[in-house]
């Protein structure tokens, strides 16, 4: 095997010289099958030749192809060419350890990137998490599928950020903190700088994790509640323009993606509910900034690319998902509709509903490939215009 012998051994409930009990056997496998490191894993029970009360088990695991994740695209004009690629492994070394690098590029503008390395259980601990990131972005590091840089789209951030995690009942519930320190950059529409501060971003995390496969889930919940604070320091070595227009940032938000097997192994129901929302310091209810921003293949589907913007959201996704081909390489059809809306108005406003984005469709993805690729065919039913519109990306929805 790939994975070293003592990512397993650690992951195993079954007690030396105890009975044997069918919960903590099937513990034991649901713990291994998270790794979705293995396609396969059989317990092998066998009686002992020397003491006939006591059994042996011997685990016999298929493993898949080391799990590297190229993703990429390349994208060109008469003017600019884009070049956007990333490297994720989530076993470096066969020690269940996350190594991700990142690189972006465009030839009329600046360059963009990360290195990341994240260890899910540092051996000899009590499965304490620790993780490091460098990086040189256009948003913050906190950054998901909705999170938009809130002043302009020409901000840089350029820093290092460190996390730690404990667990608080066994290791479905977990506290993770994060803190980063950048230095971000603020560009005309022109390139021309006009402030570079200091920005220092504290976030912690409260996740809840049940999945039976965190790559592939088939059943089990995923919840998280995340808070943030942003503070920002003027650089002794600049002069400013527009300092006093950045305000400190408190956001927090709320998801939870429920995962479940519909009357056959192959059908996978999945739903996921997001909700935020930021308040700017100092500033009224209405700012002239968007914290967040829908639209988009990982998002709301069928609307352009965060083109829905707001300090409040709330967006919800339903996918129906069919394996059409599982062997080795997974084929999926999934039916998918989607509803969403983001402002920067009160929480009134957020849930009236009658301004509600809604799209729905039927997409394709392609899993335990080299390069994990979906391909969405959606219809948004709030525009004007409606045509059915084709989106593309690479690794997975939710």
């Amino acid at each position: 095997l790939y994975t070293q012998d003592y990512i397993l051994r650690r992951l195993v409930t079954l007690e030396k010289g105890q009975p044997l009990k069918k919960s903590e056997l099937m513990r034991t496998i649901r713990r291994i099958r998270r790794l979705s490191y293995f396609s396969n894993i059989v317990p092998d029970i066998r009686a002992n030749k020397e003491v006939p009360d006591v059994r042996d088990i011997v685990f016999k695991l298929t493993e898949d192809k080391i799990g590297i994740q190229l993703h990429g695209s390349l994208k060109g004009g008469l003017e600019e060419i884009m070049l956007d690629f990333s490297a994720d492994h989530n076993n470096f070394l066969g020690r269940s350890q996350r190594l991700k690098v990142g690189l972006q590029y465009q030839s009329a503008r600046r360059w963009k990137g990360n290195l990341s390395f994240h260890d899910p259980w540092v051996s000899g601990t009590n499965m304490m998490s620790i993780g490091v990131d460098l990086f040189r972005m256009s948003s913050s590091s906190d950054g998901g599928s909705v999170t938009y840089t809130e002043y302009c789209s020409n901000d840089m951030f350029t820093g290092i950020a460190g996390n730690i995690g404990f667990p608080l009942i066994g290791n479905d519930l977990r506290i993770n903190f994060k803190n980063s320190l950048q230095v971000a950059s603020h560009f005309s529409l022109s390139d021309a700088l006009i402030d570079t501060y200091l920005e220092n971003s504290l976030s912690v995390s409260l996740i809840y994790d049940t999945r039976d496969n965190i790559q592939d889930p088939s059943n089990g919940i995923y919840s998280s509640i995340k808070g943030i604070w942003d503070k920002r320091f003027k650089h002794p070595s600049y002069t400013y323009t527009n300092f006093d227009k950045k305000p400190d940032i408190i956001s927090g938000e709320l998801e939870s993606i429920f995962y479940s097997e519909f009357l056959s192994p192959i059908n996978v129901v999945a739903a996921r509910f997001k909700l935020g929302a930021a308040k700017y310091i100092g500033l009224d209810d209405n700012p002239p900034f968007s914290r967040f921003a829908l639209g988009g293949v990982s998002s709301l589907r069928g609307y352009d690319s965060k083109s829905i913007r707001g300090t409040k959201y709330a967006m919800c996704n339903f996918e129906d998902r069919i394996a059409l081909y599982d062997h080795g390489i997974k084929i999926e059809m999934a039916f998918f509709f989607d509803i969403g809306y983001a402002t920067k108005k009160d929480f009134n406003d957020l849930f009236s509903f009658s301004d509600w984005k809604k799209s729905i469709g039927i997409g394709f993805r392609l899993k335990n490939f080299f390069v994990p690729f979906m391909l969405d065919f959606s219809l948004p039913l709030d525009e004007e215009e409606k045509y059915i519109r084709t989106e593309f990306g690479f690794g997975t929805s939710f």
